[in-house]
């Protein structure tokens, strides 16, 4: 039976703070000062706390939200902003007298008041400005933020919008649902992977499995990137049905080849794989040949052999599960009866999605992500061709927020330009 997520904030365990747009990811622990919305200040208030509770920085520590609405209803207010003059002239404190305040340890919420108290047009205004005015300032002056358990939806919109979001390749967190839905993906199921979003498409696949099904995941680095996985701070026995593969072992361990039948995939002028490939066989000039003098010289003595001797142990173990993995998802494969496919990477997919469509399902779905639509283009006109595939569809996701207040419903002024595009389908067999 699967672990059931932690309701309390543990020590070691990782944390989201969030305040408005402003979105970090932390590990808590104890003692450890954190930099969050320009305050430097530790979580040790906020151990053993539930999860969802709001804080606020006083004096370099955290105390929990006080829930008091001041200066709501309290002062008056116009019927319009017509006597509002647009100048510098109507707020009586200047820096120095904030800084003094701050000095003299005066909370946000007191600057805000001094603020209000010494600004000569806030009567003047609307009770709709009066309270622009007020949000606009204790988000200034006021540090308060929500911990949330990290989520997959959270993390996608963390990396979304860090910039560079090409990290992720432009993932929005509602492209990310769609992809998972038109996949049907769910607990139980065997689903193929190919990502290079930081770990965020696997670990949703790996968060709606819940610990049932198998995963098996092509991955075009070294190693995978398990970055959003590590910040989910996921069970083990939802990772450990993850069964992972470089992309350039493709073809020696499933179709028994010599070489990679993948050249090409793992790179946008079809190199990449093959200079992977040259990389570990040795043909690097004189940087092979200066590594092994460097051995060579270090074999000398016994306290550098007896290193060797244990670095070769871990090496060969490491070989030995990889080994194992490997026949996994050979096994896996060969009975052709996966059901699903997800593709999200950097590079062109065609000639990957024509390789991993043989170990489909008939009737079973798959989705191709990009962040342009020319691939999947490509894609489409490949697979209309050949026949193998039916409902296809190519679109672009679209996504815009709304402003939801009394009289002030609109959508917000500034949007995402967009969210990628999706190619969906699914296979068939005429036998």
């Amino acid at each position: 039976m699967a672990k059931q997520p932690e309701k309390l904030i543990k020590e070691n365990v990782h944390v989201l703070l969030k305040k408005g747009n402003n979105v970090k990811v932390f590990r808590a622990e104890r003692d450890r000062k954190i930099v969050f919305d320009k305050r430097t200040f530790c979580l040790n208030a906020a151990l053993d706390q539930p999860f969802g509770t709001s804080w606020e920085v006083s004096k370099n520590n955290i105390i929990p939200v006080r829930t008091t609405e001041r200066l709501q209803g309290e002062v008056q207010s116009a019927s319009d902003n017509r006597d509002i003059q647009d100048d510098t002239g109507s707020q009586r404190l200047d820096r120095d007298d904030i800084m003094n305040l701050k000095e003299q340890g005066v909370s946000g919420e007191g600057i805000v008041e001094q603020l209000v108290d010494n600004s000569k047009s806030f009567t003047n205004k609307t009770a709709y400005s009066q309270e622009k005015y007020l949000k606009k300032k204790k988000e200034k002056y006021i540090t308060k933020f929500t911990i949330y358990k990290p989520n997959v939806r959270l993390l996608c919109g963390v990396f979304f919008n860090k910039v560079p979001s090409p990290k992720i390749i432009c993932l929005r967190e509602d492209t990310l649902a769609q992809l998972l839905t038109c996949t049907n993906v769910q607990a139980g199921s065997k689903v193929m992977v190919v990502e290079n979003c930081q770990g965020l498409l696997m670990a949703s696949v790996l968060e709606r499995l819940a610990g049932k099904g198998t995963i098996v995941q092509f991955h075009s680095e070294d190693r995978p990137v398990m970055i959003a996985e590590d910040l989910l701070d996921l069970p083990c026995e939802y990772r450990d049905i993850a069964l992972r593969m470089q992309l350039r072992d493709f073809n020696k361990v499933v179709k028994g080849e010599g070489s990679s039948c993948l050249k090409g995939v793992a790179g946008e002028e079809g190199d990449i794989a093959e200079a992977m490939d040259t990389h570990e066989t040795g043909h690097s000039g004189a940087l092979v040949s200066e590594d092994v003098e460097a051995q060579e010289e270090d074999s000398l003595t016994h306290k550098t052999r007896k290193r060797d001797f244990k670095d070769n142990s871990e090496r060969e173990k490491k070989k030995i599960v990889r080994m194992e993995k490997h026949r996994k998802i050979k096994e896996l494969l060969e009975k052709r009866d996966m059901d699903s496919l997800l593709i999200a990477c950097r590079f062109q997919p065609a000639l990957l999605l024509n390789h991993l469509l043989e170990y489909l399902a008939p009737s079973r779905p798959f989705v191709v992500y990009s962040s342009f639509k020319e691939p999947l283009v490509e894609c489409f006109k490949q697979l209309k061709d050949n026949g193998s595939v039916v409902n296809m569809n190519l679109t672009e996701t679209w996504l815009r927020h709304y402003q939801i207040l009394e009289n002030r419903t609109h959508p917000m002024i500034s949007m995402s330009g967009t969210g990628g595009y999706i190619l969906t389908g699914t296979k068939i067999s005429y036998t």
